[in-house]
């Protein structure tokens, strides 16, 4: 028998819109990034490269830049979509609120740990993340309540 509980409608709204608001502040944040001449020149003074055009410097600047918005975006989204599945579909187990908190939590880590104040997407987002994460643990497990039984 599997002890899943149906997601409340507001918990299940809370925590996607704060996924969405994760999303959207690491998406602002990478555009600023990438357009941003300082932080490109910065990054150059950091690395060290042989012989260079700027062109295929900027290049590899934008790549970086797109490798590190995919590593942040990816739990976000997968979150999002799982959370949407379990509320309409399966509802929401053990397993899910371990996992995802571990997760989540080890994503807000990596934000604290980026520890970049001069952007607002840092505080977005590292907000977002505990509000997810005390939504996940907030889901009560009664065996009354179970689906699936």
């Amino acid at each position: 028998m599997l002890n899943l509980v149906k997601l409340k409608k507001t918990t299940f709204y809370i925590m996607v819109i704060s996924a969405a608001a994760v999303i959207l502040a690491i998406s602002v944040n990478a555009l600023l990034r990438a357009n941003n001449e300082a932080l490109f020149n910065s990054w150059l003074m950091e690395n060290s490269f042989s012989d260079a055009t700027d062109y295929q410097l900027y290049r590899v600047y934008l790549g970086s830049l797109m490798f590190d918005y995919f590593f942040r975006l990816i739990v976000p989204v997968v979150f999002g979509l799982q959370t949407y599945f379990a509320y309409t579909k399966s509802g929401v187990g053990i397993v899910y609120k371990a996992v995802w908190t571990v997760v989540l939590g080890g994503m807000l880590f990596v934000t604290i740990l980026n520890f970049d104040t001069s952007q607002p997407a840092y505080y977005i987002s590292g907000i977002a993340y505990v509000i997810i994460i005390i939504s996940i643990l907030r889901i009560k497990h009664n065996s009354q309540k179970t689906i699936g039984g």
